[in-house]
């Protein structure tokens, strides 16, 4: 058999076997571990400790957590939008033209995986299949 040949059929079954694999994940994935925004924001501390005066004025801060830095918690709507669309774009360029999982990136590194030898991500919103 050419070899051309054989890898397109490894390829082929590849692919099948992670989209049947991508789709048993996406359906019988639990979704009740995921915490709450809430409830990650109610075990937030911070990696500060601030001194104040008797007014509840902040005369000092010291660091006491030297292992995480924390800072204070920013409302969405105070981010830049600049900001935002850097982190996207620079997370995932196509994530505003697919709806959660990029088939171009998945085949791409499927494709990469099995023919060139090379590994390489592809965007998945809720699991990462390897294949």
């Amino acid at each position: 058999m050419k070899r051309w040949l054989r890898r397109a059929l490894i390829g082929a079954c590849g692919i099948t076997i992670g989209m049947i694999v991508l789709i048993a994940a996406l359906l019988f994935w639990p979704s009740s571990g995921v915490p709450s925004f809430d409830a990650v924001k109610a075990q937030w501390k911070t990696s500060e400790a601030c001194l104040v005066d008797r007014n509840g004025e902040v005369l000092d801060t010291v660091r006491v957590n030297y292992g995480v830095r924390r800072f204070e918690w920013t409302a969405l709507d105070e981010i830049s939008p600049a900001l935002v669309e850097a982190v996207v774009d620079g997370e995932d360029r196509r994530f505003w033209n697919h709806d959660g999982v990029d088939w171009t990136g998945v085949i791409g590194a499927v494709r990469d995986d099995l023919i060139r030898s090379r590994s390489r991500g592809a965007s998945l919103a809720r699991c990462i299949v390897v294949v």
